[in-house]
């Protein structure tokens, strides 16, 4: 698949390293990248989209192809359509949704719109109504972005169209790019996380990728007018002090684990001031308590909600841990701890669930933030 650098005159704003790092991972084969939200992933999507441009060029119906940007709700169309036109040199960005009256278009309608349109910004269930009535083939679409791609799950209309891939060869698929800040879906059981994950990837024939240091991405997330304010340091509530003493009781009992020295080494990239620890079963075992006690800093700090986002950041960790165990016991040790978090946030949950939305995170939240 022919792809370009990707420079242009149309903006000049720089990838963050953590970013051009993941648009390489992205360019070479289909990926789910996973990233906290304001951590700039859509600007990641348009840097694959204007790499990838270069099939856009020729004309709709003698051999050009089309980008497709899927989202979940109408919000979003024109929001993402208004970033991609902002940011990326392109020859039309079309925008529908089912205020748009697309359930009544045919053939002829559609061929018109990709035709004065390189990139398409839709909801998923109009392109697969579009694949399903063979208004478009899955070869004709060079690039396909799923927003929000955690919720391809069961019969939704991202794991559907995913489905279509089945037909065509694979030399003529597209790339596929799923974009998330969260992976898992509600409460995922422990037994389930790894499952779940899994399924993610062969949904969408791609692989989960992120950073390794998750807090200098943090550092981009947000560019705050700061200021000083006071606040009084209100006690827990009775199911943080609860699961503040679930994840204590954990940590303890692990600081006793011993594992077995590895035998086989690990090729790991490592950066400047980084350490291997993978052949050091003491500093792994601290490593893992360390995060416990990351998690009970979140909750007595941020609150019951900021501290179920905490926990749940660290069970994605500790499952991508897991999988680069080098021991029996080393593996037991991260699934000990990933069931020990999703108990815990299952019960932060169950006790959020009387409000929702912002509500949720208003009442949930410590002082510090209210």
């Amino acid at each position: 698949m022919d792809v370009d650098d990707g420079s242009d005159g149309v903006e000049q704003l720089k990838s963050r390293p953590y970013q051009a790092q993941l648009e390489e991972i992205a360019v070479r084969n289909n990926t789910i990248i996973y990233l906290p939200t304001g951590s700039g992933k859509t600007f990641i999507a348009i840097c694959l989209i204007k790499r990838f441009r270069e099939a856009l060029q020729l004309p709709w119906g003698q051999g050009g192809k089309r980008t497709f940007f899927l989202v979940n709700n109408v919000p979003l169309v024109t929001q993402q359509k208004n970033v991609i036109e902002k940011l990326c040199a392109v020859s039309g960005v079309g925008a529908y949704s089912s205020e748009n009256g697309v359930d009544y278009w045919d053939k002829a309608k559609w061929d018109a719109e990709l035709e004065k349109n390189q990139v398409i910004v839709m909801t998923s269930q109009i392109l697969n109504d579009m694949l399903t009535h063979q208004y478009i083939r899955i070869e004709d679409i060079n690039l396909l972005i799923f927003d929000e791609c955690h919720h391809a799950v069961e019969d939704h209309p991202m794991r559907v169209i995913m489905k279509h891939f089945e037909g065509c060869p694979k030399h003529s698929q597209p790339r596929v790019l799923g974009l998330t800040a969260t992976l898992l879906n509600a409460n995922v059981k422990s037994r389930k996380v790894e499952d779940t994950l899994h399924d993610l990837e062969i949904t969408f024939h791609a692989t989960i990728a992120t950073v390794d240091e998750l807090g200098k991405v943090l550092n981009y997330s947000t560019n705050p007018n700061e200021m000083v304010q006071f606040y009084r340091s209100s006690p827990p509530s009775a199911v943080t002090n609860e699961v503040i003493k679930l994840l204590s009781v954990r940590q303890e009992l692990i600081a006793s684990v011993k594992l077995p020295r590895s035998s086989t080494k690990q090729t790991i990239t490592l950066k400047q001031h980084q350490e291997d620890i993978s052949n050091n079963p003491k500093k792994i075992v601290k490593a893992v308590k360390n995060m416990i006690s990351s998690m009970i800093l979140f909750l007595n700090e941020l609150g019951m909600y900021g501290g179920s986002l905490g926990i749940l950041a660290y069970i994605i960790l500790l499952e991508r841990l897991r999988r680069r165990a080098s021991s029996k016991e080393e593996d037991i040790l991260y699934q000990n701890v990933i069931t020990c978090c999703i108990d815990a946030r299952a019960r932060l949950l169950k006790a959020m669930s009387d409000v929702h939305g912002y509500e949720r995170i208003i009442k949930y939240s410590s002082e510090r933030f209210c």
